[in-house]
């Protein structure tokens, strides 16, 4: 927050210069949609504070407005009395000031109600004192406004499209746009993303789909040249993950699922979550093993050629 750290003004007080200095600086406000905020503004005054001898307004100005320009009237406070009739319509009813701080040097404003509109808004004081018909401008303040996205909701589902696996990533109430990214195995195909905005609160909802070819993240896996497992597919438990990252906040959310879908068979479906799972006697080790040998088959009553273990298909 910018200080009264300049030397005293003809003007009857001593403030941090604004937009009206070359190179001054801004001072950036983060804002959350919905919340209020306020827009810091301190000075010193060089004699006992007079109300009727001060007057002093904010301005704002957006991003597409020419530079240097404040053609907004956001607050306005002359010799002891707000006029609120002057404020542009878009502020009406959501700002105000501390009048009992005034004495104090404390011009700060209230927005009470922050829009996504707000953002990228610069603002801006101006002031003028008691012996001067010249306003100086001072405490020029940006506003950042944000909203954070929810925890995504990651669906995974099967569609007979030469093996596809589908994965569906979406989420929703966040500010400004987000960049989404999945993650996972380096044979999964570019995502889709798609984003909309709420037309009363103009905040955003994504919805990202991501194909997975199945087939081509299938090897053959055999052993000894048995007929055991002609194909262990590779997508057995692999995690995708999808992460939407706030750009203005440098937050990021994201959710997992385990893909166990085998894309199979004809038309779309969804497939039973063990789907990829191999099935095994009970009390048998989580990790894939070898397979018995011919002896240890027949052993256990099985014909030899036989497989122990199977994927089991989608249904």
């Amino acid at each position: 927050m910018e200080t009264g750290n300049h030397p005293t003004s003809s003007m009857g007080f001593a403030g941090s210069l604004g937009s009206s200095v070359p190179g001054a600086e801004v001072n950036v406000v983060m804002a959350t949609i919905g919340q209020p905020v306020v827009l810091p503004c301190n000075i010193s005054w060089d004699k006992p504070f007079d109300p009727k001898s001060i007057r002093f307004y904010w301005q704002a100005r957006k991003e597409s407005d020419e530079k240097g320009d404040y053609p907004e009237v956001v607050h306005v406070y002359n010799k002891g009395e707000e006029e609120l009739d002057r404020q542009d319509a878009s502020y009406r009813n959501r700002t105000t000031i501390y009048k009992h701080l005034l004495p104090d040097g404390l011009l700060s404003l209230l927005i009470t109600d922050v829009k996504a509109e707000d953002d990228r808004t610069q603002f801006i004081v101006n002031i003028r004192g008691r012996e001067t018909t010249k306003f100086q401008s001072i405490c020029r303040t940006a506003v950042r406004a944000t909203a954070r996205f929810q925890t995504p909701d990651v669906n995974v589902s099967c569609v007979e499209s030469g093996g596809e696996l589908k994965l569906l990533c979406t989420s929703r109430g966040g500010f400004p746009a987000p960049t989404v990214r999945w993650t996972g195995p380096n044979s999964i195909n570019d995502a889709v993303t798609t984003l909309t905005t709420d037309p009363n609160s103009s905040l955003y909802s994504i919805h990202s789909t991501l194909s997975v070819n199945v087939s081509a993240m299938a090897t053959p896996a055999t052993h000894d040249g048995s007929d055991y497992a002609a194909r262990r597919p590779l997508l057995a438990n692999v995690t995708f993950t999808c992460s939407v990252t706030n750009p203005a906040l440098q937050e990021t959310a994201d959710a997992s699922v385990v893909a166990r879908d085998d894309c199979g068979g004809n038309g779309p479906r969804r497939c039973p979550r063990d789907a990829f799972r191999v099935r095994r006697e009970k009390n048998a080790s989580p990790t894939h093993r070898a397979p018995p040998s011919v002896n240890e088959r027949a052993a256990n009553g099985r014909r030899p050629g036989t497989r122990h273990a199977a994927y089991r298909p989608c249904s």
